[in-house]
């Protein structure tokens, strides 16, 4: 199953929040569209979010990535607004 299979409130991928406050690294591969209604929300599992929910704020996509799937341009780093 892929995520857009999911409910798009239930999709999954890995992050990382960075030492830089805001920022996340993740797979461009697990961002689609305009990144509008995305949430970080680390260790969620089974429904509960220990650590909370931050809104994603911005998103940015290489173009290799968006014209060619190029696995070596797979990074969409992510800011994040406050928790």
């Amino acid at each position: 199953m892929n995520g857009e299979d999911l409910d798009p409130r239930e999709r999954r991928g890995a992050g990382h929040f960075g030492d830089r406050k805001g920022v996340i690294a993740t797979a461009a591969h697990c961002v689609s569209g305009d990144a509008k209604d995305l949430e970080f929300v680390p260790m969620y599992h089974d429904g509960q979010a220990p650590y909370g929910e931050w809104n994603v704020t911005g998103a940015y996509v290489s173009q290799r990535w968006l014209l060619h799937q190029d696995p070596q341009a797979d990074l969409d780093p992510l800011s994040a607004g406050p928790r």
